[in-house]
Order: C-alpha cells, then sequence, then structure tokens
C-alpha cells in the first residue's frame, strides 16, 4: 500500500489536484480526470484535512466510468479534527471526486486527491 511519501511524490510530479474541496462542511468536489479522457485512472489518494474543533462528518471518494454515473469507492473516511486521514484505492475509471457524504460539524476539511494513470 502506498505511504504518505507516495502521496508527496505525485505532488511533486504534478498529478496532485489540491484542494479539490476546501474549508468544506458540505459538497462535492468537481471531477478529477486525465486530458485526454482516454487515460484512465487505475489508483488514487485521497486526503481528508481536518480542521481543529471537527465533532462528526466524513467524506466519500467516488468514481465513474461514463462521466454520468457515480459509485463510491470504499468507505467514507471520518473527518477527525486537527489530523490528516488518507484512503487509497485501485480502480480503472474516467474521474473521480469527493463528497461530504456526512455534513461537517464544528469545523471544515480540506481534501486532495492524487491520480495516477495509465493509457
Amino acid at each position: 500500500m502506498p505511504s504518505i511519501t507516495d502521496f508527496w511524490a505525485a505532488v511533486a510530479a504534478g498529478e496532485l489536484n489540491p484542494a479539490v474541496l476546501n474549508a468544506a462542511t458540505t459538497g462535492t468536489s468537481a471531477a478529477v480526470g486525465f486530458d485526454p479522457p482516454a487515460v484512465l485512472i487505475r489508483a488514487v489518494t485521497m486526503v481528508v484535512r481536518g480542521s481543529a474543533g471537527i465533532a462528526s462528518g466524513a467524506v466519500q471518494l467516488q468514481a465513474t466510468v461514463d462521466n454520468a454515473n457515480w459509485f463510491a469507492v470504499g468507505a467514507p473516511v471520518t473527518a477527525v479534527a486537527s489530523t490528516n486521514t488518507g484512503q487509497y484505492a485501485t480502480l480503472h475509471a474516467l474521474a473521480v471526486r469527493a463528497t461530504v457524504s456526512t455534513t461537517i460539524v464544528g469545523g471544515t476539511v480540506t481534501v486532495d486527491l492524487a491520480i495516477d494513470g495509465m493509457a
């Protein structure tokens, strides 16, 4: 399983989509994928950065193979106060996004997505 070092390697390689949700309590991010869309996402890392004071809430990673129908990838990530929590998944998808599946109470989250692909 990739480590946080792998995540920061994606940052250096320009494959990171930082703050797809920024200081959010609700909402869904824009879709993240490759251009051209013929390149499939084969792996994704989502990092949920919780602010101080979070009492509850969760973020769900979602993917699509047709840009119309979205499905959950793994279990929702519980937001934790003053903590970065990661989720890694292997898949084949055209795009991924993050959505606040349970409203964030007492603080906010910022969500980063790092993707890896194949033609």
